[in-house]
Order: C-alpha cells, then sequence, then structure tokens
C-alpha cells in the first residue's frame, strides 16, 4: 500500500574548500510513497569569491576545477534545478548541518536571500538511536558504516548523487527499524542551520572556562603531518571528523582516539578560525594531555586551521 508520508528528497553536497560557500557538487535522491524513483547529480562552478580547489578537499570527492569549469553550471542555475526537484517535498541529508549551511551560504554569496529549506538529519537520528541501544553492532554513525550495517551498496563514497541515493536508502531502513511510516514522525521538527553572517566557515561556539591555567605545550606545531601521532578533541566545523582522520592517515599520519603516551599532536577544535588554542583542560582528551605534558612527554597543541593547512600542503 502506498504512503504519501514517506516521500522526500536526500541530499548531499561536496566544497572545492573549507568555505562552505563553494559548493562544487550536488547530489538529489527522489524518493516517492516509500520507493526511490530518481538519482541526479552535477558539478557546480562555486563563486568566484571561493573558488579555488584546495587539494585535501579534492583527494576527498576528486573534482577539481578543471572538471568544473568544463562541465559544472553556476549557482543560480543550480537552485533553480533543485528547487524543481524537491518543490514541496520534505529534505533529508546525513549531517544535514553542513549540507544546509552549504546552501546557505552559497545562496549567501551570489547576493540571494532566501534561505535553504529545513532538513531532517539521518546522522542525528542515527546517534539517538544508537545511544539507546536501537542499532547494536553499529560501530560508527557515518554514512558508509550505515549503508554497510543495512547491507546498502557502495561503490564511491564522497559521490554526490550516490551519497544522496544511499542517505535516502538509510533513511528508509532508519524507519523500518523504528517502526515509523512517515518523515515527520520519525524525527518531529526538522533541523536549522541558524542565521547566516557571513561566507566564512561558521565557528563552532565554545565556552572556555578560566578555573584552569593554560598549560604550555612542550612541542612546536608540526611541519608536516607524515610520522605524527594525532588526537582530536572537539567540534571540527569545516570538515567531517571522519574525513579528517583519512587525509591524516592518507599523508602518512597516524590518529588515535584517545590522548596517550604515543600521540605527539592534539587538535583542539575551538572553531574554523581559532588557531593555535589555548590547553585549558575543558575535556577529558585535554586533561590527560596536560597530565602527559606535565609528566615530561612532547606533545603540540594547535587548532582547526593550523590543522587544514598542513593537510593542504600534503
Amino acid at each position: 500500500m502506498s504512503n504519501p508520508a514517506l516521500s522526500f528528497v536526500a541530499i548531499d553536497f561536496e566544497t572545492a574548500n573549507a568555505s562552505r560557500a563553494s559548493a562544487c557538487s550536488v547530489g538529489l535522491t527522489k524518493v516517492i510513497e516509500g520507493e526511490v524513483v530518481e538519482t541526479v547529480s552535477w558539478l557546480i562552478q562555486p563563486h568566484e569569491s571561493v573558488s579555488e580547489f584546495h587539494p585535501i578537499n579534492i583527494s576527498i570527492h576528486g573534482i577539481s576545477s578543471e572538471m568544473v569549469a568544463q562541465d559544472g553550471i553556476n549557482w543560480v542555475e543550480t537552485v533553480q534545478r533543485m528547487n524543481q526537484i524537491v518543490g514541496d517535498l520534505p529534505i533529508v541529508a546525513h549531517n544535514s548541518g553542513f549540507d544546509r549551511s552549504v546552501w546557505n551560504h552559497a545562496n549567501l554569496v551570489e547576493g540571494f536571500d532566501d534561505l535553504a529549506p529545513d532538513f531532517f538529519c539521518t546522522l542525528s537520528l542515527s546517534r539517538k538511536l544508537t545511544q539507546v541501544g536501537v542499532l547494536q553492532g553499529l560501530d560508527s554513525n557515518r554514512l558508509d558504516a550505515l549503508a554497510n550495517f543495512f547491507g546498502i551498496e557502495q561503490k564511491k563514497h564522497h559521490d554526490a548523487g550516490e551519497d544522496s541515493l544511499v542517505a535516502a536508502l538509510v533513511t528508509l531502513k532508519l524507519l523500518e527499524v523504528i517502526q515509523r511510516d512517515s518523515i515527520a514522525d520519525a524525527w518531529g521538527a526538522p533541523t536549522s542551520s541558524g542565521p547566516i553572517r557571513s561566507h566564512r566557515v561558521p565557528s563552532v561556539p565554545k565556552v572556555r572556562r578560566n578555573n584552569l591555567l593554560s598549560v604550555v605545550p612542550t612541542a612546536a606545531p608540526p611541519e608536516g603531518i607524515a610520522g605524527e601521532v594525532f588526537t582530536l578533541t572537539g567540534a571540527l566545523a569545516s570538515i567531517a571528523r571522519e574525513d579528517c582522520w583519512t587525509a591524516i592517515e592518507a599523508a602518512g599520519g597516524t590518529v588515535t582516539k584517545s590522548v596517550t603516551k604515543k600521540t605527539t599532536v592534539l587538535v583542539i577544535g575551538a572553531g574554523a578560525d581559532e588557531s593555535m588554542p589555548p590547553l585549558l583542560g575543558d575535556s577529558s582528551k585535554e586533561k590527560k594531555a596536560i597530565a602527559l605534558i606535565e609528566s615530561g612527554q612532547s606533545i603540540a597543541v594547535i587548532g582547526e586551521p593550523d590543522l587544514l593547512v598542513l593537510l593542504n600542503e600534503n
């Protein structure tokens, strides 16, 4: 029996660089009454103010400036196409805060006043279900991990079209698991990325307490990735954590989930623009790093923009 409440569009963006205004590809998958009816994708020419393609982004999605110059369309035409496909349907994305923010920031640099529609987020829903033990055996809430968990074939992660298709199929699987027959029933209110004030990557708000003195790192910032052992704490604004791990490892570095005696670099995600943030002990990883530094271990402390510079140099 058909169910109009199971009609939606899943969307995925890829970007040329750390700016969320730099959309370079989009994929959309339309689901009507619980059945996938269409998957489309195309390349986008980013606005000239954010058109530089960074090596780390190219390594993730394989899209170059030459490719979008030859086959891409501009953002104005992209919005027209997306609106035609979406119509009045709900929109779903995996990590919707990122994808909706891309739409909004790309609008902003083009001078559009319109905000993107609200999104439903499969990442947030899967995290909630994992926390309450519904998705037992799931080792990560990444899109590719969810695809593997549900037996969904994925040939090329970070291809916008395929990622939108996988997000759509994951959505249907999540609804099946929790026995919900509508998008609204599963999520309630959709998510909004909030007000947009500039085309820069928005900083992640972080309140830093001053009840602990800042500890001076015992190592200078690294000159490269290779051979270093990285630990990340806090939220990253401009790159997904799993993509960051992949890029570090591809450049010859190692990533550990917790601070250990092998850690040589602690990356503190205190905002997209906060370089060399102070080590104050605001997280368990920071506290562990402080303890190891005080015991004589050599650990460098860098911020998100410092890490992106290192990655883009590789």
